[in-house]
């Protein structure tokens, strides 16, 4: 297996390449592979990273009977939580959502952590003051492959 990209990388290939499955001169095992892509790209959503993507590329050998993979990583921007916009209370005070959020490191300045986000909404569900838990991004962000920059806005 090979890791290859677009400029300089998040991690160490080491740290990659440990993580995909099967490991070299294993037999091949979709489900396994699939699984471990997906877990490589929930560590890039961790650090900030939710718009990289990853495209394994095969290569077959039928002769000696193996598959070899060139894995191309295109990180993309890192993104940064520019504002927290907290709508919609009744009865519970601002505060108490915000402690909540800033417990998790989502606000002002941190990177967007996708699975933070959703441990917070989970929380804050959980807390039984609220219906609905939504984060909904800007239209910033529906726009940030024609207008790239490296915050988002969260109202």
């Amino acid at each position: 297996m090979k890791v290859s990209y677009s400029e300089k990388p998040a991690f160490k290939q080491e740290k990659i390449q440990g993580m995909i499955n099967p490991a070299e001169g294993e037999i091949f095992d979709r489900g396994e592979f699939e699984k471990s892509i997906l877990e490589i790209k929930q560590l890039y959503s961790e650090e900030g990273y939710v718009l990289m993507t990853l495209n394994p590329i095969p290569s077959y050998n039928e002769q000696e009977g193996y598959v070899d993979f060139l894995i191309e990583i295109d990180e993309g921007s890192v993104i940064v939580i520019d504002q927290v916009k907290i709508n919609g209370l009744i009865k519970t005070k601002e505060k108490v959502v915000r402690r909540e959020l800033d417990q998790l490191k989502i606000k002002t300045g941190e990177f967007l952590d996708m699975k933070a986000l959703r441990k917070a909404r989970q929380r804050l569900f959980q807390m039984g003051f609220l219906r609905n838990v939504e984060f909904i991004p800007s239209k910033f962000m529906e726009f940030f492959h024609e207008n790239p920059c490296n915050s988002a806005r969260f109202p």
